[in-house]
């Protein structure tokens, strides 16, 4: 993981380092946590903290995420500053029950309403988080939720 706090994608050394993903997730993950600089310069996740301000969410409320055999959309449901060790960072789940709840805690965590659909099992979510300034005992996240997949023409 330290390789990544300060080198590209292909190993140079950059000081932006490269967003990662937490080792605890595997692609049975509910929830894939994905981790990124605060650059002074606006770069990398820099972006999340605008996400404070229901204004800004109210023209960013999703984002597209590309793999190489899927198209998938994804819905913004909570944004908010929490502690390094809090619930959001959890990755697997002992039940679908235990998963929802979380999905509920994890929404009702945001200051302002966000418009996600309903919250069932089946909707993995992504955790993007990032440093608070000089603060080392809080992260900004921003919580998005498996809306559709848009399927490629061929």
């Amino acid at each position: 993981l330290e390789k990544y706090l300060h080198h590209d994608y292909e190993g140079n050394y950059f000081y932006g380092g490269t967003p990662y993903m937490d080792v605890r997730c595997s692609p049975e993950s509910e929830n894939y946590l994905i981790y990124g600089h605060n650059m002074l310069d606006g770069s990398m996740f820099a972006v999340l903290h605008y996400y404070v301000d229901a204004d800004y969410y109210k023209d960013h409320k999703e984002f597209h995420v590309f793999t190489e055999e899927h198209h998938y959309v994804y819905k913004v449901m909570s944004a908010f500053v929490t502690d390094v060790n809090g619930i959001v960072y959890r990755s697997h789940f002992s039940s679908d029950e235990d998963y929802v709840n979380y999905l509920y805690t994890i929404a009702g965590a945001c200051p302002y309403e966000t418009d996600y659909g309903e919250l069932t099992a089946d909707r993995k979510v992504i955790t993007m988080s990032t440093c608070v300034g000089n603060d080392d005992d809080h992260r900004m996240v921003v919580v998005a939720i498996r809306d559709r997949e848009i399927k490629e023409e061929s």
